[in-house]
């Protein structure tokens, strides 16, 4: 079965794809989208800009993992 994990941080938004197998998991493909959120934080909060960088990231990620096979949880 394959997973994906996206990780979200103050600076990229990762995407890791792995493929679990004989209990072990082996990365099939990991990439990274520079964000930038922590530079969309006004007043303690992420600004509608940082929230639409943060989505737009997601989506490609979403879509790169979906090419992989893997499915939402």
């Amino acid at each position: 079965m394959r997973y994906a994990v996206i990780d979200t941080g103050s600076n990229t938004i990762r995407l890791g794809i792995y493929e679990h197998e004989n209990n072990a998991l082996t990365q099939l493909y990991n990439s990274a989208v520079f964000a930038n959120l922590a530079g969309y934080i006004t007043h303690g909060r992420l600004s509608q800009e940082g929230i639409s960088a943060a989505s737009d990231a997601v989506n490609k990620h979403y879509k790169t993992a979906e090419a992989y096979g893997c499915k939402p949880h």
